[in-house]
C-alpha cells in the first residue's frame, strides 16, 4: 500500500492486519524515484505494438478458468470499490 497524505493510517489494511496479529507496525519511506512502476502507461502505448515481460505470464502453460476469472475480477472491482470509498468519505466518515 502507499501512503497518501491526507489519510490517517487508521484507514489502511495493513494497519489493521497488523493490529489483528498483534505485530508491529513498520513503514518504510522510499522516493517517488524508487518505486517500482513496471506496467506505468506512456504516451507511446497507443501507437506501438503492446510488450508485456516474459515474467509476468505464467510459466507452466496452464489456462486459467472462466470461474477463477471471475473471482479475480470480483476481488479487483471490489478493491476500487473500497479506494473510490476511502477518497470519497471524510476522516469522519461523512461524503465530501
Amino acid at each position: 500500500e502507499y501512503l497518501c497524505n491526507d489519510l490517517p493510517l487508521a484507514k489502511f489494511d495493513y494497519t489493521h492486519n497488523c493490529l489483528k496479529v498483534n505485530r508491529d507496525i513498520s513503514l518504510e519511506l522510499v522516493s517517488i524515484e524508487e518505486v517500482s512502476r513496471p506496467f506505468i502507461r506512456t504516451s507511446d502505448d497507443d501507437t506501438q505494438m503492446l510488450y508485456f515481460p516474459r515474467e509476468y505470464i505464467n510459466a507452466d502453460g496452464t489456462a486459467i478458468s472462466q470461474g477463477a476469472l471471475t473471482v479475480y475480477l470480483d476481488t479487483f472491482y471490489h478493491q476500487v470499490d473500497i479506494i473510490l470509498e476511502h477518497f470519497t468519505t471524510d476522516a469522519y466518515g461523512a461524503y465530501s
